[in-house]
């Protein structure tokens, strides 16, 4: 079971990367570039968050249906 979590985190962060660096790729400003790394930081936080709010049974109601 915990390698089934581990191999969810990994592959989301991956799908986190790729898609950040698809979308540096495509932007032409800078400002562009903030707004994703900022939007980046905040959806691998709220992932990071629920998968540990989940494994210590912490409002886990909450915490799948964000996940999903």
């Amino acid at each position: 079971m915990k390698d089934i979590k581990i191999g969810r985190v990994a592959f989301i962060t991956l799908m986190i990367l790729s898609s950040s660096i698809y979308s540096v790729a495509k932007s032409s400003t800078v400002l562009e570039l903030i707004k994703i790394t900022g939007h980046q930081k905040v959806l691998s936080q709220r992932v990071a968050k629920d998968y540990i709010y989940n494994g210590a049974h912490i409002a886990t109601n909450k915490a799948k249906k964000q996940m999903i």
